[in-house]
């Protein structure tokens, strides 16, 4: 059976690493820790943020980006 699908050949030093790293907040600005995967949890609390920034009458659901 084949499948419409795109292949992507990943360099070998990429392949251990989290394909959506965490994000550390500090004084002296945002960093990413590519050792580090970004937790569920994490991005829900700033989906939520953004829709309460953003203003949005109707609550926004992660499904829908």
């Amino acid at each position: 059976m084949y499948y419409n699908v795109l292949h992507i050949k990943w360099k070998d030093e990429v392949l251990d690493r989290p394909f959506f790293c965490d994000v550390s907040y500090t004084t002296k600005g945002n960093n990413v820790i590519k050792e580090k995967a970004f937790l569920y949890a994490k991005y829900r609390d700033i989906f939520i943020r953004l829709r309460l920034v953003t203003g949005f009458k109707e609550a926004l659901e992660l499904y829908q980006l």
